[in-house]
């Protein structure tokens, strides 16, 4: 049957359940919402027949490459946002890029470690290897302590937790025929101090009256005076000390001494 019957077959049903109206003694009342279904079933069975209008229903494999597509493209979203954020991640940051730190124990650590240094024997002149003109400087011995000096007759310097004081002894003599004034501040020393397989240390510098790195007194002539070098070494390391060495470096030269 074509739609086109079909169409005018609907139209005549309509009319004629309208028109039998008349034969019956009361028409039942209808709400609004009846009324709205009513129209709007009748209207679809008037657009689903007519020849004019395209009715079909969306297949399932419309609606399954619908849903595929949706999530390709949420999962290729997705995977922008991550290779964004790894490229975040990986670029260095800019502003710390060239930031030095401004630390003087750090510069102080590295200095035996950015000069090339030279290897002494134990006796070697200290003074005459740094270049400091009328003194004499001699490694003389080491001992390991709690607290230095062990008669504190003023500062004294006490090892941290897990920690003991390496003392190091030097022997500083006036080699010249006059007294002198000496200000160990201008040769601006530094050492570090490397016991066994450890880490090497850093130099201490105190305010022990005896302190090589800040000894500032007068010698006079043909005087010998004992100054020291202060560092921390693990409890392990002093307990059974293998080797010693000490780097030193002040007045624009270095020295590596092997104590033991």
């Amino acid at each position: 049957m074509k739609k086109g019957k079909i169409v005018s077959m609907l139209a005549v049903s309509i009319m004629s359940s309208v028109m039998l109206t008349g034969c019956i003694d009361a028409m039942p009342d209808m709400t609004e919402e009846q009324e709205n279904m009513v129209a709007e079933y009748a209207a679809g069975l008037l657009l689903k027949y007519s020849p004019n209008y395209d009715y079909r229903l969306v297949s399932e494999r419309e609606i399954e490459e619908t849903i595929q597509a949706e999530n390709e493209a949420a999962l290729q979203k997705e995977t922008t946002q991550i290779q964004e954020s790894e490229m975040e991640k990986t670029e260095p940051d800019k502003t710390e890029e060239n930031i030095q730190p401004d630390n003087d124990s750090s510069n102080e650590q590295q200095i035996v470690e950015d000069i090339d240094t030279d290897m002494f024997s134990a006796d070697a002149d200290i003074a005459q290897e740094l270049g400091i003109e009328g003194l004499s400087v001699r490694y003389q011995s080491y001992e390991v302590y709690d607290t230095y000096p062990k008669e504190n007759s003023g500062f004294s310097l006490s090892a941290a937790n897990g920690k003991k004081l390496l003392i190091v002894y030097f022997d500083v003599e006036n080699t010249t025929d006059e007294d002198m004034q000496v200000d160990f501040n201008e040769y601006n020393i530094k050492g570090k101090v490397k016991v066994n397989d450890e880490r090497a240390s850093s130099v201490l510098n105190t305010m022990l009256v005896d302190d090589m790195i800040s000894y500032i007194g007068q010698i006079s002539a043909g005087e010998t005076l004992q100054l020291v070098f202060a560092t921390e070494v693990s409890e392990e390391a002093a307990n059974e000390i293998e080797s010693i060495k000490l780097d030193i470096s002040g007045n624009g030269n270095s020295v590596s001494i092997p104590l033991k």
